[in-house]
């Protein structure tokens, strides 16, 4: 199993669809788990505003293959490509 993280800078309104779509294993072949999420920035407080235009996406794979061909072909990696991972 490979795990992947990947954070990137997009606009609040590409956030908001981003975090609607939810990946699952029968629409993504090799997928897992997958979990997006708005970032925060690390800070001293105990509830960090979080930052509408940075999202998350923690997801695990079969393998390297299915990651690559997420990342080659999935609207979601296109999205998430000017980050990083």
């Amino acid at each position: 199993m490979v795990t992947s993280v990947h954070l990137a800078d997009v606009r609040p309104s590409t956030t908001l669809h981003l975090l609607r779509t939810r990946l699952t294993g029968d629409e993504v072949p090799g997928l897992r788990y997958a979990e997006s999420l708005i970032a925060a920035p690390l800070s001293s407080h105990l509830l960090p505003a979080p930052r509408p235009g940075r999202i998350g996406l923690i997801a695990a794979w079969e393998d390297d293959s299915a990651l690559d061909r997420f990342l080659a072909s999935h609207p979601v990696a296109e999205a998430l490509a000017g980050g990083y991972r």
